[in-house]
């Protein structure tokens, strides 16, 4: 019992050594007695992110050319094809399989997200005292905020993710309704908008919908507030956390952008070409 319980933690340990790395590719084994497998390879790595900035192709290969290979995105119906090619911007889901007469690989999931090529960069306007950035809409939830139904999103942009206040009772700090896929422009601007900070006692005259000028700098020197740090001389707020050194809260409930929401444009949408290879075009 002994030498048999040794052998197996030996295999085991060597199983573990040398098991085939997969940063390059995403491959799965079906079971030993289908004698499938399959292999899908994107044709590039992406960004340290974790997103891509530029169309994706994937391609699937069968240890067999008898081999049906099908893919099914973001829970659609499932197509047959072996190449794929991501082209717009938004969060994929896909689901591949492949069979070869009743012998059906046990399939897997490849998940793939990707930003726009010419999203605006965190970026400080001074003639328009104007905070600004691009992303991608990957979240949107109710919340309360300021003890009050509120809404939030989490935006992806090119370096970092942070949440942002959609509404806050009254007020709406977006020009459409935002969804998720959604490319946005996230942005403040005013008086109270500087190069190094957002100061909220500065805050003056702002053109907002829902509720007054007052109300707005009000609700902005709650939502946007945090400790003075004592070295720099400024709050860390979540604003002055973005722009100073690019952090933001994980959870929206340590900390959302007080800032407005623009839609640029809708999310993608599906289609498909003819044959073994599929476009995801809007």
């Amino acid at each position: 019992m002994k030498s048999t319980a040794l052998i197996s933690i030996a295999f085991l340990l060597f199983l573990a050594a040398f098991a085939p790395s997969l940063s390059d590719a995403i491959l799965r084994q079906a079971k030993r007695e289908s004698g499938l497998r399959l292999t899908v390879i994107p044709n590039s790595a992406p960004d340290k992110n974790g997103w891509y900035s530029k169309p994706v192709q994937v391609t699937a290969t069968a240890s067999s050319p008898e081999v049906v290979i099908t893919y099914a995105i973001n829970g659609r119906d499932a197509l047959e094809g072996d190449s794929l090619l991501l082209k717009e911007p938004g969060e994929y889901r896909i689901e591949w399989n492949a069979c070869k007469g009743e012998s059906c690989h046990e399939g897997f999931v490849q998940a793939i997200k990707i930003l726009p090529a010419n999203l605006r960069q965190l970026s400080y306007d001074p003639d328009r005292r104007e905070w600004s950035f691009g992303g991608i809409v990957t979240d949107v939830r109710q919340a309360t905020l300021l003890g009050q139904p509120g809404q939030v999103a989490r935006v992806q942009g090119t370096d970092f993710a942070v949440w942002v206040a959609l509404k806050v009772q009254r007020l709406q700090l977006t020009d459409a309704a935002i969804r998720h896929g959604d490319q946005v422009l996230v942005s403040i601007d005013g008086p109270h908008v500087l190069l190094n900070e957002v100061d909220w006692s500065q805050c003056g005259n702002i053109n907002v919908t829902g509720v007054s000028s007052f109300e707005y700098c009000a609700m902005g020197a709650t939502l946007d507030d945090g400790l003075l740090n004592l070295d720099t001389g400024y709050k860390l707020s979540p604003s002055n956390e973005l722009i100073r050194s690019g952090r933001a809260a994980q959870r929206w409930q340590a900390g959302v952008l007080y800032w407005n929401t623009s839609l640029l444009q809708r999310g993608f949408s599906i289609s498909s070409s003819a044959q073994n290879r599929h476009e995801i075009s809007r």
